[in-house]
């Protein structure tokens, strides 16, 4: 594997940033409140959308952090200039920054609206850019009425892409759980085509069940090439065809070849 650091330290070796209660409290109050507040202040640069608000703020996660990001040479380009859904497992906090920050800005990303009530200010700052939608467990109560919001959501939306997390919920299993068919199936009935992204070791940054932030951590990634609906006969062919590529690409990247 080939890539970029997020900043230029000179250890190969991660370090701990903080430990403890306390310090990760902190570390959550500079994540969701001031690093927002500061990426706010970026909103009237005359610089694409995607390089604005949510992307200052990735920014500035990834230095303090200092995230080291190493694409898989047999990565797919990113899918530009069009819809599409950017499947990724969800193990951290990290992954909301960390994810951004791969695909360059130009997705947003589906979370429950606990999200903004623990930080409003991301909240408040993804109504200038549409970079988070946020959903409530009612508002998806029909699959239908979910479906019509994530339109209205997309026709909103100035960038290309959604990042998902199709587990349903964050994980630091050995092995992936399995995919929640609703937005493939939406994926299907609206011919957008699915990106698979992997990443591993995006809960050493910041490790919520061991209470540690750690500087220097390094995330390999691949992206796998697209999954089009209109290449598979019905929803539960393109499910299955996700499905197994999520598997395999979670066995290769994250789960280091574990069958």
């Amino acid at each position: 594997m080939s890539g970029s650091t997020a900043s230029g330290g000179l250890s190969n070796e991660p370090r701990i940033l903080c430990r403890g209660k306390t310090a990760l409290f902190t570390e959550g109050l500079r994540l969701g409140w001031v690093y927002p507040l500061r990426g706010l202040l970026t909103a009237f640069r005359r610089v694409p959308v995607h390089e604005k608000v949510a992307r200052a703020w990735c920014r500035l996660l990834m230095r303090r952090y200092d995230v080291r990001l190493v694409r898989d040479p047999a990565s797919a380009p990113l899918i530009a200039g069009r819809r599409c859904l950017w499947i990724m497992p969800h193990r951290s906090v990290a992954d909301f920054f960390v994810h951004k920050e791969i695909v360059e800005g130009r997705g947003a990303t589906l979370s429950r609206f606990l999200v903004a009530g623990v930080f409003p200010l991301i909240w408040f700052a993804s109504r200038l850019d549409r970079s988070t939608w946020f959903f409530r467990r009612d508002r998806a109560h029909t699959r239908d009425a979910f479906y019509r919001w994530l339109d209205r959501e997309f026709e909103r939306c100035p960038l290309d892409g959604l990042i998902v997390y199709a587990e349903g919920h964050r994980s630091q299993a050995d092995r992936p759980l399995p995919l929640k068919a609703g937005m493939v199936r939406y994926a299907f009935r609206r011919k957008l085509p699915i990106q698979i992204v992997m990443t591993a070791h995006t809960e050493q940054v910041v490790d919520e069940r061991g209470l540690v932030a750690r500087s220097g951590v390094t995330v390999p990634y691949r992206v796998e090439p697209p999954l089009e609906p209109g290449d598979h006969a019905d929803e539960r062919a393109f499910y299955r065809a996700v499905s197994e590529a999520f598997q395999r690409s979670f066995r290769e990247v994250a789960g280091h070849g574990r069958p």
